[in-house]
């Protein structure tokens, strides 16, 4: 049976979050008893390592073709000078 399931993206404390919201299987939506059980395996949590030019996420969202990631850093200098 294919398991189809929505969720909502986050970020907490630095990790992306994504946290299923709705299942279905074989086109029947999956109760809210049988949803908090499952949703604990298909919920997810990336650490996302240090970035560089002190960089650091300030928000995600979804996107058409995967999540969406912001960034901000304060006083970075990129050298785009060419020799």
């Amino acid at each position: 049976v294919d398991l189809v399931a929505e969720g909502g993206v986050s970020l907490d404390d630095g990790d992306v979050v994504i946290d299923v919201e709705r299942a279905s299987g074989a086109g029947v939506d999956l109760p809210p008893e049988v949803l908090d059980r499952v949703g604990e395996f298909f919920s997810l949590r990336y650490p996302v390592p240090e970035l560089p030019y002190g960089l650091e996420l300030t928000g995600v969202r979804p996107g058409d073709d995967g999540v969406l990631v912001e960034a901000r850093s304060e006083r970075t200098v990129i050298d785009t000078a060419t020799e």
